[in-house]
């Protein structure tokens, strides 16, 4: 009996050995992938500050560049009203210089400072007869 007890003593202790072994090579293996992580990221690190600043002077480029339209827009916007009131004053003079009503309005301010010349007789008349 004594014999079976030394001979599973020597089995476990050749089972523990085993995985003992296979631990620490698990160990190891752990540490050189947290190793090879920690660089990798501090390359990623040192690669993405200097994207993040190129895109933060990108946005701000784009919102001058968007500042900047706004205000081409609205002076753009500004210009078109301008250019639609001379139109529009323009149109209004055309029509009232056009020869058709031209010529209505001319009759109908001759007819005017006639009967008001009139009326101004005829007041006159009658105030130098009252004297």
């Amino acid at each position: 009996m004594t014999t079976v007890i030394e001979l599973c003593l020597v089995i476990l202790t050749v089972v523990i050995l085993i995985i003992a072994g296979f631990l620490i090579s698990m160990i190891i293996q752990v540490k050189r992938t947290a190793r090879e992580a920690e660089i990798t990221l501090k390359e990623i690190n040192e690669e993405i500050n200097p994207l993040i600043s190129k895109i933060n002077d990108a946005v701000n480029n784009i919102k001058h560049i968007s500042e900047e339209l706004n205000l081409g827009i609205t002076s753009t916007a500004n210009a078109v009203r301008a250019v639609e009131n001379v139109v529009k004053n323009v149109s209004q003079v055309t029509t009232l210089l056009s020869a058709k009503n031209l010529g209505k309005k001319i009759l109908v301010s001759t007819l005017w400072i006639g009967i008001k010349a009139g009326v101004d007789v005829i007041k006159n008349r009658l105030f130098l007869r009252r004297k």
